[in-house]
């Protein structure tokens, strides 16, 4: 008895959470911090992948400094990031925006235009930026289980470029559509699916609408599914 009640001393206790963003309760979870908890002040426990990515979401460094980066954003030639950080906050209304899924895809042919600093901006607004970001080289099924775990927070992919369009095609389809395509266990039974709900953010240089089209003649529903800026500007 007196080691069961060590164990039950030293074992972490509270709820599980294994995403951020909205939660079934109404509270809304940012890294380790759960906002308007109807139980009040609640003890959290992190499991699965959100475990490991809690240390990259939250507060870091300080706040005066990034309001007075986001000022700079009032110059010319800074559209494309201040519409990307923007959209990168429309999962905190997820639940009732009905393209709230939609792809965000900044693109140039060339190189130093400000593609990737303009998801960093967006990265900004939950934790570490280079820390957040995913890429082509991450396998399809850890890319989704992270953007279920990221769920009503803003995921960013960058440099999507030498992804082949039939490839592009697939991910766009999917991550636009919310969730993953459904598989089964090695027990033949249903897998739950990663589900999310807010927006993606991907960076190429190569256009994806043109991505789309060279995959499938019929591509209008998918180019409707993302929201396209072109970053050409330098200053």
């Amino acid at each position: 008895m007196d080691y069961l009640s060590m164990v039950q001393q030293q074992a972490p206790t509270g709820i599980d959470f294994v995403n951020f963003g909205w939660q079934e309760d109404g509270s809304f979870m940012c890294g380790q911090t759960v906002l308007g908890s109807p139980s009040g002040n609640i003890d959290t426990r992190l499991r699965g992948p959100a475990s490991n990515f809690a240390r990259f979401i939250g507060p870091h460094g300080e706040r005066s400094e990034w309001i007075r980066a986001m000022e700079m954003l009032n110059l010319p030639g800074t559209d494309n990031i201040r519409a990307s950080i923007l959209t990168g906050t429309v999962g905190i209304l997820g639940p009732a925006a009905g393209n709230a899924t939609a792809i965000v895809a900044i693109y140039s042919d060339e190189t130093t235009t400000g593609k990737s600093l303009s998801i960093v901006g967006v990265n900004s607004l939950i934790g570490y930026p280079s820390e957040l970001f995913l890429n082509k080289n991450d396998t399809a099924n850890a890319l989704y289980k992270l953007r279920g775990v990221l769920n009503n927070l803003p995921c960013c992919i960058d440099e999507l470029t030498t992804l082949d369009d039939k490839a592009m095609a697939e991910m766009g389809y999917t991550l636009s559509s919310g969730r993953e395509k459904i598989s089964m266990t090695k027990e033949r039974e249903l897998r739950e699916p990663a589900k999310w709900c807010a927006p993606t953010h991907i960076t190429s240089n190569i256009a994806t609408y043109q991505k789309f089209e060279n995959a499938q003649a019929g591509s209008d529903p998918l180019k409707a599914r993302c929201f396209e800026l072109p970053q050409h500007d330098r200053t």
